[in-house]
């Protein structure tokens, strides 16, 4: 019997200058969501598609957390050293 199963990551995250000890982005929360189908009979011994799904929502937080941070040095003309 298929199952549907949605999955979910959060990350809470803030940005530091480390040469200025300033917080330039404030706390910021970023969440991934992934619906998953599986057979119960595949369900107890998938590790590999767990990693895979893992793998796959931590690549994309990171790509949401880099564009956020490069927006926002766009919008404050801010360029890192």
């Amino acid at each position: 019997t298929p199952r549907q199963y949605q999955l979910i990551y959060t990350v809470y995250y803030h940005f530091v200058d480390s040469s200025q000890q300033q917080t330039v982005i404030p706390n910021a929360k970023l969440t991934i969501t992934r619906l998953v189908t599986m057979n119960n009979e595949r369900l107890l011994g998938s590790n590999y598609e767990q990693d895979f799904f893992l793998r796959e929502m931590q690549e994309e937080i990171a790509r949401q957390m880099i564009s956020t941070i490069s927006h926002y040095f766009e919008l404050h003309r801010i360029i890192p050293s």
